[in-house]
């Protein structure tokens, strides 16, 4: 049996991602090639606690964060996107709706399960 010698923290959040093709053209694509966004998700509450998204500048990736952060899942897809649509105003803003969206649709599937409900 194996030993610690730091006791494991084990998290009660949960993480999923989604990533979509940028747009030819745009900065994100002649660096990374897509959008990527990971949503750190407390499944309790149905909270977002905590946001890394693939883009070039730090300050695109906080200011995304600013927009997701403290949402509540529960309350479904639509505001989500319309904040994007509003406050992001990207080449790669589509993209970066498809990532998002794909990623709330896995949290979606695993609190489907009955095991996570």
């Amino acid at each position: 049996m194996a030993r610690w010698a730091i006791p494991l923290l084990i998290p009660v959040t949960v993480i999923v991602g989604g990533d979509a093709a940028a747009p030819a053209g745009s900065g994100v694509r002649e660096v990374y090639g897509h959008v990527g966004i990971v949503l750190e998700i407390d499944p309790t509450t149905d909270l977002i606690v905590a946001v890394d998204a693939v883009y070039i500048t730090e300050l695109a990736r906080d200011f995304v964060r600013r927009l997701l952060i403290g949402y509540c899942l529960a309350d479904g897809f639509p505001e989500l996107q319309r904040r994007i649509t509003e406050h992001v105003l990207f080449h790669s803003q589509g993209a970066l709706v498809v990532a998002l969206r794909t990623a709330v649709q896995r949290y979606y599937a695993y609190k489907a399960e009955p095991a996570n409900r």
